[in-house]
């Protein structure tokens, strides 16, 4: 609870590998780096920063196919991400 609100960003390699569900909005335990592939923030094997703020619990995950990756609808999880897109 203590980080909800909070935009931290990391240091990312892209990834095509690991769990992923959700689009946009995408559950606590997602691959960071297979995230931003799918939001196409990176590419696979770029590596940059993710700016990404901290959400609480949420209820319907939808997922997708964006950029070469898919990602897996989920029903409820304690807490999410969302991924900023890249000032270009």
């Amino acid at each position: 609870p203590a980080h909800i609100g909070k935009t931290f960003t990391f240091r990312v390699t892209g990834a095509a590998g690991g769990s992923l569900w959700g689009t946009e909005m995408y559950t606590l335990d997602s691959l960071l780096a297979a995230a931003a592939v799918h939001m196409g923030v990176l590419k696979i094997g770029q590596i940059g920063n993710v700016k990404v703020t901290i959400l609480g619990p949420s209820i319907g995950f939808v997922g997708s196919t964006q950029n070469g990756l898919m990602s897996s609808n989920y029903a409820n999880y304690p807490g999410a991400y969302r991924i900023h897109m890249r000032e270009r």
